[in-house]
């Protein structure tokens, strides 16, 4: 896969941490990740250190610790600084190029469907966006990857109706609890703010929807607001 000239920076992508292990051993993992071609025998030792240093390795912490690897094929440096940022610029790769980026992107989210390090869902999810040539690098691909395969363990049902108690214990959700706990169950909840959707005193402001005219933004923003808190209902913004 070709080197693009634009890369200036690199991304670091913080893991969340979560309380389940993955249930395939750490040896069965990195025999297949092996098998798989993903990383190389005499890459084994240091490979199983870094994923059990924190603890049992979630399989976003395979991602992450394959994302080094990648990383350190392409620039010599596996551990970026916190808050470094990924750019490959404006270039685009011809259509011939970009055919070829995904073939081995395709191939590389099959290996690692193979190791179960990925979810059919996100298999799919993936598969189409090489389709649609949404990558032009298999580290772009990757830092994509593992933060919705972290974000997806953080969310998992077990941990998510932990927090749902405490939030109806503090009366915080209470109206909207039974709606919570099906939801949780049918695992409807994709992202941590959405405990917001449930809430009896709470409001979302979603910025897309609103212009950039602070006229028109601050009242309507006050007026929303004020459905919790009264003393906000300005008017007269102009």
């Amino acid at each position: 896969m070709r080197k693009l000239k634009a890369l200036q920076q690199i991304l670091i992508v913080p893991i969340l941490v979560v309380n389940l292990a993955f249930g395939q051993s750490v040896d069965t993992t990195i025999n297949i990740l092996i098998r798989e071609g993903l990383i190389e025998k005499d890459q084994e030792d240091e490979f199983r250190n870094r994923v059990q240093k924190y603890g049992p390795p979630q399989k976003s912490t395979y991602l992450w610790k394959l994302f080094h690897l990648e990383l350190y094929k392409l620039t010599g440096n596996g551990y970026p600084h916190f808050g470094m940022m990924i750019d490959f610029g404006k270039e685009k790769p011809s259509e011939e190029e970009q055919a070829n980026i995904n073939l081995e992107l395709k191939a590389y989210l099959e290996k690692l469907q193979q190791v179960e390090l990925i979810s059919d869902k996100h298999f799919q999810k993936y598969h189409e966006k090489i389709n649609k040539g949404e990558f032009v690098h298999v580290i772009q691909f990757l830092s994509k990857i593992v933060r919705e395969v972290a974000l997806s363990e953080h969310m998992n049902p077990a941990e998510l109706m932990l927090f749902a108690d405490k939030l109806r214990d503090g009366n915080i959700v209470t109206l909207k609890y039974d709606q919570l706990v099906e939801d949780i169950h049918n695992e409807r909840l994709e992202n941590p703010i959405q405990f917001l959707d449930y809430c009896d005193k709470a409001v979302i402001i979603y910025e897309n929807n609103y212009s950039e005219d602070p006229q028109d933004y601050l009242e309507k923003i006050h007026k929303k607001t004020a459905t919790l808190i009264p003393e906000l209902a300005f008017t007269n913004f102009s």
